[in-house]
């Protein structure tokens, strides 16, 4: 667990931004999670997942990170990379379920995601749960190119890929948890998402 903290931390310093989405992509997942049914010490991995999911950014320039503009395939190639750099950075620090959360959060259903091109079952429950948090949270908020979306515009956004982009039973979970989801996590400061993971991760959920 002082892995996930130093990380996060780091995060913090090199790209707050980045930090902050992968507070609250953990939270989103973990309710998302629970409404399927997850719970112990499968629901502790897919925080821990959340946590850790774009940490491979660190090693990406803020020339391509914060680029205001379009991408070009260069820079979209080393953007996409960061799956793998954050697979490879933490593979031998959590147990191999979480690095495949990190390494599998880009997958999409019908095989079009990064970077292995996975279809459907071979994502793992986890990623395919990730995948609809992440994308919700990176539509809710600003980017440098563009202003956040509106809950609705991004439901609809979400809705439209799914199960082509996006697992139809998570997207379904998603429906049903997003007044929640709203009210726990939108709008809340940094340090209070964060102290919120230290008190959950505090309690020993064993070796991971």
């Amino acid at each position: 667990m002082d892995m996930v903290r130093l990380a996060l931390n780091f995060m913090q310093l090199r790209d707050a931004h980045t930090a902050r989405h992968c507070v609250r992509v953990a939270r989103i997942a973990a309710l998302l999670a629970e409404s399927l049914g997850i719970c112990g010490p499968e629901l502790d991995e897919i925080k821990i997942g959340g946590l850790l999911h774009d940490l491979g950014k660190i090693f990406i320039s803020d020339d391509i990170l914060l680029k205001p503009g379009k991408l070009t395939e260069r820079e979209f190639a080393a953007i996409k990379s960061h799956c793998i750099k954050g697979y490879e950075a933490i593979k031998e620090f959590v147990n191999e379920r979480i690095a495949l959360m990190v390494l599998q959060h880009h997958e999409k259903i019908d095989g079009s995601g990064y970077p292995m091109g996975l279809q459907k079952d071979q994502i793992m429950l986890e990623a395919r749960i990730m995948a609809v948090a992440d994308v919700y949270d990176a539509l809710r908020n600003d980017r440098p190119y563009r202003r956040g979306f509106s809950s609705q515009k991004a439901l609809d956004i979400i809705l439209d890929g799914s199960g082509s982009l996006f697992d139809e039973e998570v997207v379904g979970k998603l429906l049903e948890s997003v007044e929640i989801i709203e009210q726990k996590i939108f709008g809340q400061e940094l340090n209070k998402v964060v102290s919120h993971f230290n008190r959950e991760l505090a309690p020993d959920t064993g070796e991971v």
